[in-house]
């Protein structure tokens, strides 16, 4: 409040665009702290890191490794990749299906730059037991930059079983079942 005059920031949150400056930041301007953004990956020029973005290969790599170690970390447990334009928002609706962290791993003011991000991400991690992404990537956001690539996690530890994925109900073919001798039911 000193640095800042006095001005009451109770109620503001800041999501930094990079790791660095969200592990300098003080507590009380960051919002949820079940919203970690410390290994934040940005990919714009202004980062902190380097005068030029870094290449699309070099992020992967290591947006990948962190999301390694993070499930490593918590295992056993359940988790989603996704994209937002709103983390906070994003993460009270995960808060509801018992999800207990959010970890923000890419920033870009290219939606296009996240959405294949987040498709790389699920293509690499949907066989692993625990992710819960059903659809492939890439459907979102919707809303305005910046854009982050986000990794949520429930540690089964806390409540949260390794159930099987729900099905997205607009993409399944329709199944009939149908009882046979003996009471199995066939599905034809």
């Amino acid at each position: 409040r000193r640095e800042l005059g006095g001005v009451d920031v109770s109620g503001l949150a800041c999501v930094p665009l990079d790791g660095a400056v969200a592990r300098r930041l003080p507590p009380e301007l960051g919002g949820d702290v079940r919203v970690s953004a410390a290994r934040l990956l940005a990919s714009s020029a202004g980062s902190s890191s380097s005068s030029r973005p870094p290449l699309a290969g070099a992020s992967l790599g290591r947006v990948k490794a962190a999301v390694e170690e993070l499930v490593d970390a918590a295992a056993p447990t359940v988790f989603k990749i996704g994209i937002t334009c709103t983390p906070f928002m994003r993460f009270r609706s995960y808060a509801k299906e018992g999800y207990t962290q959010m970890h923000l791993l890419y920033a870009s003011e290219e939606p296009g730059a996240v959405q294949m991000l987040e498709a790389a991400l699920i293509d690499a991690f949907q066989q692993r037991i625990g992710c819960r992404n059903v659809a492939r990537g890439g459907e979102g956001p919707v809303g305005r930059a910046p854009y982050f690539a986000y990794l949520v996690l429930a540690p089964c530890g806390d409540g949260i079983g390794l159930l099987r994925k729900r099905m997205r109900l607009g993409r399944c073919a329709p199944v009939h079942l149908e009882r046979i001798e003996g009471g199995d039911i066939f599905n034809g």
